[in-house]
């Protein structure tokens, strides 16, 4: 109790040289443990990548997909790299997933940067007005609309 009385000055709580240490301390800790698991996701999506490539098609990872990318000298349309990798999803995609999958592409990357996401939302929407749409707003979530897929009568996804 003494301890605590040490710190209260007329009701202002004072920080001590060990309070502070201990945080930088705790930060320095985490700081490496935060650098430990992003090498080892590094490590687990090239290997992820390197299995896509002996088997010639994308690779199913948690909690997406790991895909495939494009030569650097065939540069793709942002249009044609989001219906080529929502293609590889069979469900319905956040925007974040679906960007997260952009970026991993160095092109898209700066482009997304560069824009701060309207270019992004642009091209969704431009893909789901389309005629015949390219893809379908579920809720706050987006999908690839196949080409052999019938249109659905309503919303059976369950959006609201």
């Amino acid at each position: 109790m003494d301890d605590d009385m040490n710190k209260m000055v007329a009701n202002q709580v004072l920080l001590t040289s060990d309070d502070i240490q201990r945080w930088q301390a705790d930060l320095h800790e985490a700081e490496e443990v935060k650098a430990k698991a992003e090498a080892k996701i590094a490590e687990l999506h090239k290997k992820l990548d390197a299995a896509a490539l002996i088997v010639g098609s994308p690779i199913l990872g948690s909690p997406g997909l790991s895909v495939i990318q494009t030569p650097a000298d065939e540069q793709e349309s942002l249009s044609a790299a989001v219906k080529r990798i929502l293609a590889t999803f069979h469900r319905p995609v956040a925007h974040h997933e679906l960007q997260a999958e952009l970026r991993k592409i160095p092109h898209f990357r700066g482009m997304l940067d560069k824009h701060k996401g309207a270019y992004y939302y642009t091209v969704i929407k431009r893909l789901a007005d389309a005629e015949p749409p390219e893809i379908k707003k579920v809720g706050k979530k987006i999908r690839f609309i196949h080409k052999n897929e019938a249109p659905p009568e309503g919303n059976p996804e369950g959006a609201p």
